[in-house]
């Protein structure tokens, strides 16, 4: 019994070292602890909003119970104010990819490798979202804006119970495997008509068809949009009609 607890403590350490010292986990674990997390007033102790990194102050804030949670994933301009997802009773908790040393270049190819490995950053953050005492993870729902909505939108895992897309296609031309919406559940996309990135690196559509046989899903189109609708007041008030439903 000595030598099999032995030989299962050195086994269990060695598993360890490898999960450290592998870049793909250790990129994502950086991008976890640089992020921040948004603790609205009707949730915390303290009855006011709480914004800080995570695992600091706010997590101490937040009342007993387990909560919804929106997983914020950023474009390739760095992290951003979430405050679309704002207002829903959810906590907000968004990794910062740049942080953990992601870089973005406009161009579809490159975008292929980059959101493969952001996809890693969504895989680790459900984890620790699963292992959070605050944390409801039948109410977990997974959003993106530009890259990060492309890494949200063909994420493969089925740990959240929606999506919401915000200024991306459904379709990369160089990159078929990242086409369409994975996953399961509800998904929101909104896209903006005029949307000058994708259209300067050959990127065109929408999420339309992706959809079209996901139940309680939308695609929206904002006339005249450009890439800059994450705040856009259609944006806003597609996601204030969608989230509360799938947060219920």
């Amino acid at each position: 019994m000595a030598k099999y607890l032995t030989w299962s403590a050195a086994l269990a350490a060695a598993l360890f070292l490898l999960a450290v010292n592998d870049p793909a986990n250790a990129q994502a674990a950086a991008a976890w602890k640089a992020g921040k997390v948004y603790v609205p007033a009707a949730l915390a102790s303290n009855n006011a909003d709480c914004e800080s990194e995570i695992g600091g102050k706010c997590d101490g804030l937040i009342k007993p119970g387990k909560h919804p949670v929106v997983l914020f994933m950023h474009g390739c301009g760095g992290p951003r104010s979430p405050r679309t997802f704002m207002g829903f009773g959810a906590i907000i908790v968004a990794p910062n990819s740049v942080a953990a040393g992601a870089a973005c270049k406009p161009d579809a190819a490159y975008m292929m490798k980059q959101v493969s490995d952001r996809q890693g950053h969504v895989a680790y953050a459900a984890a620790q979202l699963k292992a959070a005492s605050w944390a409801d993870p039948a109410k977990l729902v997974l959003a993106g804006y530009s890259n990060g909505a492309q890494t949200a939108a063909t994420y493969p895992g089925d740990e959240f119970k929606a999506r919401v897309i915000v200024a991306w296609t459904c379709n990369n031309p160089r990159a078929a495997a990242q086409n369409g919406m994975k996953g399961s559940g509800p998904a929101l996309a909104v896209l903006g008509t005029a949307d000058d990135y994708y259209q300067k690196i050959g990127i065109s559509g929408d999420c339309g068809s992706a959809l079209a046989n996901r139940a309680g899903s939308r695609s929206i189109l904002i006339k005249g949009g450009t890439h800059e609708i994450l705040d856009h007041a259609e944006t806003r008030g597609a996601v204030s009609a969608f989230m509360p439903g799938v947060l219920k």
